[in-house]
């Protein structure tokens, strides 16, 4: 929803812990990103105990994460819309969700080869 704040919060497991990054979903995703990620929180470790990388990193996710609420926007435009009404920017943003999304659900396996993890794109 255009003009609606989205919440982004920095915390830390306990006093030495890890920092957490943690977006809430806006409501008019929320469902579809549920069902897209199995999940309705975006809850991601930054992978560190110190506060300014954990910064630095948060900016660096940040970006990726509100792509994922911009790309499962225009999904639904697409459910509601005719392919020809999409603009090119909105036909890239979902080509490159879905590639995001299959090599997310590729797992390299000993040899070589590319099993695929269940999930919304399963194959």
């Amino acid at each position: 929803m255009r003009g609606e704040r989205t919440s982004v919060k920095l915390w830390r497991r306990g006093k030495q812990g890890m920092f957490y990054l943690n977006i809430r979903v806006p409501k008019d995703v929320a469902v579809a990103y549920a069902r897209t990620y199995g999940t309705s929180k975006t809850l991601k470790s930054l992978g560190t105990s110190d506060r300014a990388e954990a910064l630095r990193r948060r900016d660096e996710q940040v970006p990726a994460i509100m792509d994922r609420f911009t790309e499962l926007r225009s999904a639904a435009k697409l459910a509601h819309r005719d392919l020809s009404e999409l603009s090119r920017a909105d036909l890239e943003r979902l080509a490159m969700g879905y590639y995001r999304e299959v090599l997310a659900a590729a797992k390299p396996s000993p040899g070589g080869r590319q099993e695929f993890r269940e999930g919304p794109l399963a194959l």
